[in-house]
């Protein structure tokens, strides 16, 4: 799924229809940790830090795919933006390295 494809889908809520819909971090917190605790398997902490874990690899896939796109971008710019683009490329590998 590409990063449009990815936006389309959160601005879409099948249930209401509406393409304009985006759920809250809070809201989407709040539903899994109910959902993980309904049937007493973890404890609200518990999910709360698996929901906190994923939320932070979500976010350094995004901040890694953000700097590999300014690495192509760079990349169009010339010779004297190599090292820049090199710079941002090992922090992009940073990002998807924590994320795993």
């Amino acid at each position: 799924m590409g990063a449009n494809d990815k936006v389309a889908a959160t601005f879409y809520d099948p249930a209401s229809g509406e393409s304009e819909y985006v759920p809250t971090v809070e809201f989407a917190r709040g539903a899994y940790i109910y959902d993980r605790t309904t049937l007493g398997v973890i404890t609200a902490k518990q999910a709360q830090a698996e929901f906190n874990r994923m939320i932070a690899k979500v976010r350094a896939e995004a901040k890694a795919e953000a700097l590999e796109e300014a690495v192509n971008e760079l990349g169009a710019w010339g010779t004297e933006c190599i090292p820049a683009a090199r710079a941002l490329s090992v922090r992009a590998n940073q990002y998807r390295v924590g994320s795993e």
